[in-house]
């Protein structure tokens, strides 16, 4: 196993209280292929951060939200706009962190360039922590409005270290989307095309046996920008059973939580209250129905065990799953959201 490492992350605005499930599986797959890979859950950073009430706060009510505050960082010109954004500004009465300082790591939620400023230096507190010179690819997974945060740290990384490469997933960098993205945004080098797992495998294996780039270029399920500039996709490549997928290794998930006894405690506090409410459903329904029907039920479930069932789409990540004309003007229309007619629909 090669020295050289691949890291796949995860930003904000993931749900702090579950491990991303696609860089734990992503993980596990590049790691039983020979491939040595690292796991990020960075949302549980931020979560800790700004406290769990702001955190959810920014995303749950208001999607774009979250793709706004992370375009302070990463579009300099909307500074003064996003300064003045009503829906942030009413978010900051939400914000629970009492007494926040550098010391405890924990930042208070104000719309003002001192908070942006502290919201910036946490971030590169994150980034300290890795020797980026140890990294031949980071990849990031787009999905739960993690666009702009994904975009913004991509950025810090390209600057600690220019040669790594950066590989967007997910559901926003699937097909002309991905395509998009990489045409506006040149901290972005590949974009997985459906399914991560087959492509970021081979990606990571010829990035880590020095190929040329055009052998780079023709990996399938990989979309990337050629050298005049073209954006080219290639068809996915995905496996032909999810039976080949190890356990997601949500080892990096754990360890993180283990930083912050806040973070734990509070996603056992929701954990233990999701399962007691389960419980108690599923005990409502229980009582509700006859025997005879519960005796079917049971017989199907344990039928459909048996046969290991198996569903899936051909392609769960189709060119048309989002109707945007251009996902890249789409995520520029956000910073510019108090002209809501350039929005994409």
């Amino acid at each position: 196993m090669s020295s050289k490492k691949v890291l796949i992350a995860s930003m904000p605005w993931a749900q702090y209280y579950m491990a991303s499930i696609q860089v734990a599986t992503l993980k596990a797959f590049l790691q039983l292929n020979g491939v040595h890979a690292q796991g990020a859950h960075w949302f549980v950073n931020i979560a800790h951060i700004l406290g769990f009430d702001t955190y959810s706060a920014i995303w749950s009510s208001d999607i774009e939200d979250g793709e706004v505050l992370y375009s302070y960082l990463l579009f300099p010109e909307m500074q003064s706009k996003i300064l003045e954004d009503p829906s942030l500004m009413a978010k900051q009465e939400v914000s629970n962190v009492e007494d926040a300082d550098q010391s405890n790591g924990k930042i208070k939620f104000r719309l003002s360039e001192d908070f942006f400023r502290e919201f910036d230096q946490a971030h590169q507190r994150i980034l300290d922590q890795y020797d980026w010179d140890d990294y031949v690819l980071v990849g990031f997974t787009l999905n739960f409005a993690q666009t702009t945060a994904s975009l913004y740290m991509a950025n810090e990384i390209k600057k600690r270290n220019p040669d790594c490469k950066i590989i967007i997933g997910g559901a926003e960098a699937t097909g002309s989307l991905g395509g998009s993205l990489i045409k506006h945004f040149e901290q972005l080098d590949f974009a997985c095309n459906g399914e991560g797992e087959k492509p970021l495998l081979n990606l990571s294996q010829a990035i880590l046996r020095n190929a040329s780039k055009e052998a780079i270029a023709n990996t399938p399920g990989i979309i990337s920008r050629g050298l005049d500039g073209e954006i080219r996709i290639n068809p996915p490549d995905q496996l032909k059973s999810l039976g080949e997928l190890q356990i997601p290794n949500m080892d990096d998930y754990f360890e993180t939580l283990d930083q912050f006894e806040d973070v734990s405690r509070r996603r056992a506090q929701r954990h233990a209250h999701a399962d007691f409410m389960r419980a108690r459903l599923h005990q409502k329904r229980h009582d509700a129905i006859d025997p005879d029907q519960r005796q079917h039920e049971g017989a199907t479930r344990k039928h459909n065990k048996q046969r290991g069932v198996e569903t899936r789409l051909p392609d769960r990540f189709g060119n048309h799953l989002f109707h945007r004309r251009d996902l890249a003007d789409w995520l520029i229309a956000i910073k510019l959201r108090h002209h809501a007619s350039d929005r994409g629909g």
